[in-house]
């Protein structure tokens, strides 16, 4: 999970959300399989230049001498991130 997290630059939310695409079989571990079928979809669904940028972009966190203060995504909450993002059309 720790190369996950830093493959997303630090963040926690797209960490838990990559995590919670790529483990199809919710075992808890990413598989060549459960990998490469995620990237197919996202090339299917966003086209190769979108793919392209979102796979440099995690490149770079990937080589990037990361020194990310709350490193731990131990105490994520996928159900309030799911929350957070829902859209409020009334007060």
């Amino acid at each position: 999970m720790q190369e996950l997290f830093k493959f997303c630059g630090g963040n926690k939310e797209l960490a838990a959300e990559l995590m919670l695409g790529l483990d199809a079989d919710g075992d808890g571990e990413v598989n060549m399989d459960e990998w490469l079928t995620y990237f197919a979809e996202r090339l299917d669904n966003e086209g190769i230049e979108e793919l392209e940028e979102f796979l440099g972009s995690m490149e770079k966190n990937l080589s990037a001498k990361g020194g990310y203060k709350n490193s731990n995504i131990d105490d994520f909450d996928v159900e309030k991130s799911k929350q957070k993002k829902k859209k409020k059309y009334y007060a």
